[in-house]
């Protein structure tokens, strides 16, 4: 326990008390150290400028962040993702022109097809035209031009068959007749009247004054037979001839007309 030193009077002992009750040190006594005013403001200042320099740094970091998120405007990378038109019009493999390599010209060996589509597929009857050929369902006929003598004894004509389509009479090693029976020349007396007859070339008096002389051929499958086809009556009152193909077998008739 604690010994307190024996009472004693104390000089100005009822000041003290008085002192002690206001707060109030007495002046000998050492005062409590106090901070200069400045000092405070100095402090206030430093924490407020430190405050709004960390809001300042927070607010541009927050800038930075959410300026990627603007989805406003378009990145270099999405722009160059747009195809150019002109590129892919450029290209060669993009050419409509070569996408259509089956457009390209047709090759000769091509031209049986297109023959087969304009073959008449019945007996024709025509109206031929000299260096004209004319097309049946089984072959081509050319006359090619008429000749006379220059005084109306004999007449020729220069003709050309070719067999162009199989037929189911051809012989059995492929082959078909080709002969004077089809033709006929148109004759009328100019002396004695009457109307023309058409008399096979066959049976008419044959010259030999061209050559060469359209003869009795077999031809097989895409070949031709051709020369003059020629007779000689040695009468100038006769008409000048026209002159007709009609295959017995095949139905189809064809005439040249020829002008006196």
């Amino acid at each position: 326990m604690t010994t307190l030193p024996p009472e004693r009077d104390l000089p100005g002992a009822d000041r003290m008390v008085e002192n002690i009750v206001h707060g109030v040190l007495p002046a000998h006594g050492p005062s409590p150290r106090r901070r200069p005013p400045l000092l405070w403001a100095g402090a206030a200042a430093a924490a407020i400028v430190l405050v709004v320099a960390v809001l300042v740094a927070q607010s541009l970091r927050g800038g930075e962040v959410a300026t990627p998120a603007d989805p406003a405007p378009a990145s270099p990378s999405r722009t160059q993702l747009v195809p150019d038109p002109s590129a892919t019009t450029d290209a060669p493999s993009q050419s409509p022109t070569q996408t259509q390599s089956p457009t390209q010209t047709q090759s000769p060996t091509q031209s049986p097809t297109q023959t087969q589509e304009v073959r008449p597929s019945s007996p024709v009857n025509l109206t031929g035209t000299l260096g004209v050929t004319q097309h049946t369902r089984y072959f081509d006929v050319t006359v090619r031009e008429f000749d006379t003598d220059g005084e109306g004894l004999a007449w020729a004509f220069n003709v050309e068959v070719c067999y162009a389509a199989e037929h189911s009479g051809q012989n059995a090693d492929g082959t078909t007749r080709t002969s004077l029976d089809p033709w006929s020349f148109s004759i009328e007396d100019g002396e004695g009247g009457g109307p023309a007859q058409w008399v096979k070339a066959s049976r008419l008096p044959a010259s030999e004054r061209w050559s060469p002389t359209y003869r009795e051929r077999l031809l097989r499958l895409g070949e031709c037979n051709s020369g003059w086809i020629q007779v000689e009556l040695g009468n100038p009152d006769l008409f000048y001839p026209n002159l007709r193909y009609a295959p017995a077998d095949f139905g189809d008739v064809i005439v040249w007309n020829q002008e006196g």
